[in-house]
């Protein structure tokens, strides 16, 4: 039975691991509008890439994405897994440069950070 079990973990171990070359090749591409969440598995064509600049131009891009009835998709360091977060067709918003410390209470220890904050952040 162990036998059995181990066989089983084994193939499909293999199986996940050619999966993921084969779209590590996928992703060779030079188009810059083929993303990709860190697992790499299932790229999608987005329509459109906004680099956040603030509220005003979050405000600009989901009124284009209204106007041209296109979804939207959100994403910031794409540390989620499946492809899930993306939508083909999407103006997504990329929220990297929407990182700004807003306050810092260091008696309290509560730091209040836009969207796109991440820690390696020194704004």
């Amino acid at each position: 039975m162990k036998r059995k079990v181990l066989i089983l973990c084994s193939v499909l171990f293999m199986a996940y691991g050619a999966v993921f070359l084969y779209s590590l090749g996928k992703q060779k591409s030079n188009d810059p509008l083929l993303i990709h969440d860190v697992s790499r598995l299932v790229p999608v064509h987005v329509n459109k890439i906004v680099k956040t600049q603030g509220e005003d131009g979050i405000k600009k891009a989901l009124q284009e994405a209204n106007k041209k009835n296109l979804p939207v998709s959100i994403a910031g360091s794409r540390h989620s897994q499946g492809g899930h977060i993306f939508y083909p067709n999407a103006l997504l918003l990329d929220m990297k440069s929407y990182s700004k410390i807003l306050s810092l209470d260091k008696e309290k220890k509560i730091i209040r950070v836009q969207s796109g904050g991440i820690k390696k952040s020194k704004h």
